[in-house]
């Protein structure tokens, strides 16, 4: 064992407070696994989350794991030193259970590169008895487990609160001193709970096109895998157990407001997936910072945390009270529409200096196609409301290549944000411009998205009409391929598993690994899918109906052609709602060639 790495990990345990330590006796071990560095693995309250509900139960101890930096990386490979926990600095190879908890598709080659570190074969099917069983879960593999399904033994569909209370049990049952009594018995009774998919359990074949042409569950596995949700979220304690300088959000405590979204934009996975939304009421909120005071008296800023924090109709109550306790709080997410006076008036009396808004198209006809209804005037108010409240710097995030997107959609960013620079006096206006990834269980699934080249086209076009729009705007870009790659992973099949292993042993070469493997990029991100299709993902159930689905994706082709020939379009006087479609089901049914 390194000596510098295991001083590395004592250092980052000395700085942090409220790190949970249990003696590991006879428990069952759990290792939780972080695909990324330190810095961002505890800067995510799930992650957080799953660490307490697991170290709650008396039968387990849970320690962390993070992806090593490049140094250390080296230091682990020079000297030999298998990747190890960081409350203890035991091998992770040594747990009964390692337990990934992965947020982005391309954190998959961390997942390859960690196993290799612990001295573990990469592919489920070449780990026996012997082996720690290896889970995943997060919102990655909520949306299509498929790319990296061959790597894993078990992956959640779903939340953690509730599930883990009817997992372990299970799985301390099969645990045997030297291993496990029956790998193969033990993932048969854990498929058989709901939001538990065991990958080796379902058998994919494909079309002479190259299209899956059925998915099989074998030895009784369900079909579908069915989402675990966790309805009665109040039980459980919201609020992040560490708090550490080290992460994205130097000692701040971050607390769960709000699971979800109800607004149901067409492209957004968490609107979807997250059903039900479900609010964290005040008095919890206010009990977590008091137990919180009681344990660590050492002042710290509050992070609420939620899709759609303004949503919540008691956030400037919320807001208020914590302000009052707190060193300050920090809003994560707001949306335009709703940013009302009192919710300015709350972020001001908080101190929060830094505001993100996400207008996510530079038109009102683009947002209305996509059902984000909100308009350039939301957008305008909210930041001038925010100025008039002491924010100082604000952030404008846009998606680029939505479905049904034309050039004045994309060119109406430049105004848009030039827009926000003169409704405050800000001191920075931030602007990024992410390129769109379709996402499966969405309306726009079956959209594709557009080429590297037409994107990176696309995206020059945009930052030239800012720069001339306004000098005072700063804007960044997300990688285009990055972007490309992430589609790939996201509507994958199984067979993109190979190129996942390829570009792991190339050093991430993500195009030779495609080549090596013989999988056609743009056939996976780019291509526009038909209803009648079997998508890779689809006995995966997380509570909304492919047909549904379909319907979103048909309104938003019909309201493009009703409005892609109008200059200019706006909402109504009434507002978005006045502009919603009808809710029967529509019978016309628009080809994609209408906006590609």
């Amino acid at each position: 064992m390194s000596f510098r790495l295991i001083q590395n990990a004592r250092r980052l345990l000395s700085e942090e407070r409220g790190t949970i330590r249990k003696p590991q006796g006879e428990l069952m071990k759990f290792a939780l696994a972080f695909p990324n560095h330190y810095r961002l693995g505890m800067s995510n309250l799930g992650f957080q989350l799953v660490y307490r509900l697991l170290n709650n139960r008396e039968d387990t101890v849970c320690e962390r794991v993070f992806l090593p930096d490049t140094e250390d990386e080296e230091e682990h490979r020079r000297s030999r030193t298998p990747l190890f926990s960081l409350e203890t600095q035991r091998p992770i190879g040594e747990f009964d259970v390692i337990g990934f908890s992965v947020s982005f598709e391309l954190d998959y080659l961390n997942v390859l590169k960690m196993l290799d570190l612990a001295g573990l074969p990469l592919r489920a099917a070449d780990r026996d008895e012997r082996y720690p069983l290896v889970m995943m879960g997060g919102p990655a593999p909520w949306v299509n487990p498929e790319s990296v399904a061959p790597f894993v033994d078990v992956i959640v569909i779903g939340e953690a609160e509730g599930l883990t209370d009817l997992m372990m049990p299970i799985i301390r049952r099969h645990l045997t001193e030297g291993g496990w009594l029956d790998k193969a018995a033990l993932l048969r009774d854990l498929s058989q709970l709901q939001g538990i998919y065991v990958p080796s359990l379902y058998e994919v074949t494909y079309q002479a096109d190259g299209a899956v042409e059925a998915i099989r569950p074998l030895d009784g596995a369900p079909y579908p895998v069915r989402r675990w949700v966790a309805r009665d979220l109040h039980r459980y304690d919201t609020s992040a157990p560490i708090v550490t300088p080290n992460t994205e959000f130097g000692g701040m405590l971050l607390a769960e407001a709000a699971r979800g979204c109800g607004q149901g934009c067409r492209f957004c996975f968490a609107g979807y997936a997250y059903r039900p939304v479900r609010y964290t009421p005040p008095e919890q909120l206010d009990a977590e910072f008091a137990r919180r005071q009681e344990s660590d008296p050492q002042g710290v800023r509050v992070g609420l945390v939620g899709s759609s924090l303004t949503d919540h109709k008691q956030l400037v109550q919320i807001t208020s009270s914590l302000a009052s306790k707190a060193d300050g709080v920090s809003l994560s997410s707001l949306r335009a529409d709703n940013l009302t006076e009192a919710v300015a008036c709350a972020i001001g009396e908080a101190g929060q200096k830094t505001i993100t808004l996400a207008p996510e198209t530079g038109s009102e006809r683009l947002r209305y196609v996509a059902r984000k209804h909100v308009t350039d005037e939301d957008v305008l108010v909210a930041a001038r409301r925010c100025a008039e409240n002491n924010v100082e710097r604000i952030k404008l995030y846009f998606i680029i290549g939505l479905p049904c997107e034309m050039e004045s959609d994309r060119l109406a960013v430049a105004g848009l944000a030039a827009g926000v620079v003169t409704a405050g006096n800000f001191r920075k206006v931030g602007l990024t411009l992410h390129p769109f990834v379709p996402k499966p269980h969405t309306a726009y699934q079956w959209a594709g998205s557009a080429p590297v080249s037409v994107m990176e086209r696309r995206l020059k076009e945009i930052g030239r009409a800012v720069r001339h729009a306004s000098s005072k705007i700063e804007f960044t870009v997300d990688s285009v391929r990055g972007s490309h790659v992430q589609a790939v992973l996201a509507m994958a099949d199984r067979r993109v598993a190979d190129a996942v292993e390829a570009a792991f042993r190339n050093g991430g070469n993500w195009k030779a690994a495609f080549k090596e493997t013989g999988i056609d990029s743009d056939w996976y991100a780019c291509r526009p899918r038909t209803f009648e299709e079997v998508l890779p993902w689809e006995h995966i159930h997380l509570g909304v109906r492919k047909d549904y689905l379909w319907r979103e994706w048909q309104r938003a082709l019909e309201l493009d052609a009703q409005t892609r020939h109008i200059e200019n379009w706006r909402y109504g006087a009434d507002g978005a709602t006045a502009q919603m479609p009808p809710a029967e089901e529509r019978t016309k049914q628009l080809e994609v060639s209408t906006w590609r």
